[in-house]
């Protein structure tokens, strides 16, 4: 981009200005700061905020998706149990063994995290569970 627009647009001054550019539009954060004036230039960075788009925005609405598929699993798992501790425990027992067959991390260590606050109250009811959502 700064061979592009160096001598058409003052704001590209050196390479580094160039890569700020590219990571703000890349990340699909955009703040406007610097933007190519040329044709050149703004081909360029129409493809690099699609590929933002698909390598960073696209990724992310997938996975939490998936999340919520996971999650209604797990409801459709633990029945029409009601909704107590046992059910609670079922439910997210469940998410846990189906988010490690897919290898979702993050929200994996939420759950177990949750399922050890439950089973702690459970097992000892005068004892309060704090977790932070």
């Amino acid at each position: 981009m700064y061979y592009i627009e160096n001598g058409e647009n003052p704001d590209f001054t050196d390479i580094s200005t160039a890569m700020w550019w590219a990571v703000a539009t890349l990340t699909t954060v955009g703040y406007g700061d610097i933007y190519p004036k040329t044709p050149a230039g703004k081909v360029v960075a129409s493809i690099v905020a699609f590929l933002g788009i698909g390598f960073f925005a696209l990724p992310a609405a997938i996975i939490g998706s998936g999340f919520v598929e996971l999650m209604e699993e797990a409801k459709d798992a633990a029945g029409a149990a009601g909704h107590d501790k046992k059910a609670e425990v079922l439910l997210l027992q469940h998410a846990i063994s189906a988010m490690k067959r897919r290898e979702h991390a993050l929200a994996l260590d939420m759950l177990e995290e949750r399922l050890a606050a439950v089973t702690k109250s459970e097992v000892a009811p005068a004892a309060s569970s704090h977790v932070d959502g």
